[in-house]
């Protein structure tokens, strides 16, 4: 079966390279393309979110880059799975592994208080994966 890619996913790459080169407005450009409506039936662009984060930390706004991952975490139906791709970061983003730490310490605060369980793959001890994707 061949891959045929949806418009939200153009739309998500093409972000990602004028972010990437840091082409002028690829802010803007971001901010519009995750307004894109999507099927009812699905949950946010992830992707577009970790590229928001992204941005926000090149822009030195931590907080900014938390909550996106945060309101990613939140907004996803599969919490196991988000918990585990932000374990992948130090392969697939490793700009953002600060953030995710910072993300899976609040995310463990809130499953500690009780205020909101979250699967085993969130909380500690972590696995995160090692190593690079070169």
């Amino acid at each position: 079966v061949k891959y045929n890619p949806n418009q939200g996913e153009y739309v998500a790459n093409f972000a990602y390279y004028l972010f990437k080169n840091n082409y002028p407005y690829s802010k803007s450009f971001l901010l519009y393309a995750l307004q894109t409506p999507r099927d009812s039936s699905k949950y946010p662009n992830t992707y577009m979110i970790e590229l928001a984060a992204a941005m926000a930390l090149q822009a030195g706004d931590d907080k900014g880059a938390v909550g996106s991952l945060l309101a990613q975490f939140y907004t996803t139906d599969d919490q196991q799975k988000r918990c585990q791709n932000m374990l992948n970061y130090p392969q697939t983003y490793p700009e953002l592994v600060p953030i995710a730490e910072k993300v899976l310490a609040i995310i463990d605060q809130q499953n500690s208080s009780g205020a909101n369980p979250v699967p085993a793959a969130c909380l500690p001890p972590y696995n995160w994966v090692v190593g690079s994707s070169n």
